[in-house]
């Protein structure tokens, strides 16, 4: 019984490695190709926050809506930037770093003002309004690296190749 659970475990690990590779693998390619994106006039639909919690877990979290049009047709766009928005907690702010400004920034726009937006020029529909990404993408394939390392030691624990 021992070693179905182990064996579980080490699956559910892998899996879940297997699951952050591809996120962060996805999510960094497209942030390294989007600083040589085009850019196009778009149009702020919705500039704001969206509360979560109270109290001390209060969330204010930066939402910016935004449409523009490519080849005569319209999109619409919800991405400020690739990787995690961040947003304040607890009443301090986390909008320290000059990306976090940027993102606070979009979100006090006036709704209806022009935005610069930066689109895929394959597939138009996916766009952003901060090009690139940094190294905060990198948490992912991390975080996978480190789930694989504990799913291979599991593996061998279980399989008695190595003792404990």
């Amino acid at each position: 019984m021992r070693t179905v659970i182990s064996g579980f475990f080490c699956v559910i690990l892998l899996i879940g490695a297997l699951w952050l590779t591809w996120l962060g693998g996805t999510q960094f390619l497209a942030a390294q190709s989007s600083k040589s994106w085009p850019s196009v006039t778009g149009t702020i639909t919705r500039s704001d926050f969206v509360y979560s919690g109270s109290g001390s877990n209060a969330t204010r979290q930066p939402v910016v809506q935004y449409s523009y049009v490519v080849e005569g047709t319209e999109h619409k766009g919800a991405r400020i930037a690739f990787g995690p928005v961040p947003g304040d907690k607890g009443g301090g702010s986390v909008f320290t770093t000059d990306r976090s400004k940027k993102i606070k920034e979009f979100a006090t726009r006036i709704e209806g003002s022009d935005i610069a937006v930066y689109y895929d020029p394959a597939a138009p529909e996916m766009s952003v309004l901060m090009p690139g990404g940094g190294l905060f993408l990198l948490i992912y394939l991390f975080g996978a690296v480190l789930m694989l390392a504990v799913s291979a030691i599991c593996f061998l624990l279980m399989t008695g190749r190595i003792r404990a």
